[in-house]
């Protein structure tokens, strides 16, 4: 079921730092906001982190290999269960 008068905004800042002509290193650190009639929340998401590494590089196209890690900056599934134990013992019934 989906709600009515949500926004949502996200920005994700994106740092790419050059480590050698072929070596680079890439880090994305998202932050949503999210509001709507049910309530609000905001925060970080989870963190993008990584190397790539040029293996080929043409004028018309390069091949590159990626190898990167998410790390979470939270515990949603906790949430969840938090919040499906509050509505069910207040007696919710539309859980």
């Amino acid at each position: 079921m989906g709600e009515e008068g949500v926004s949502i905004f996200q920005i994700i800042p994106e740092l790419n730092i050059g480590i050698t002509k072929k070596l680079s290193w890439q880090a994305r650190i998202p932050f949503m906001n999210i509001n709507g009639n049910l309530g609000d929340v905001s925060g970080i998401g989870d963190v993008v982190t990584g190397l790539s590494f040029v293996v080929n590089k043409k004028a018309t196209a390069n091949t590159v290999i990626y190898g990167g890690v998410k790390i979470p900056m939270s515990d949603a599934n906790e949430k969840e269960k938090t919040i499906l134990a509050d509505a069910l013992s207040s007696g919710n019934r539309y859980v």
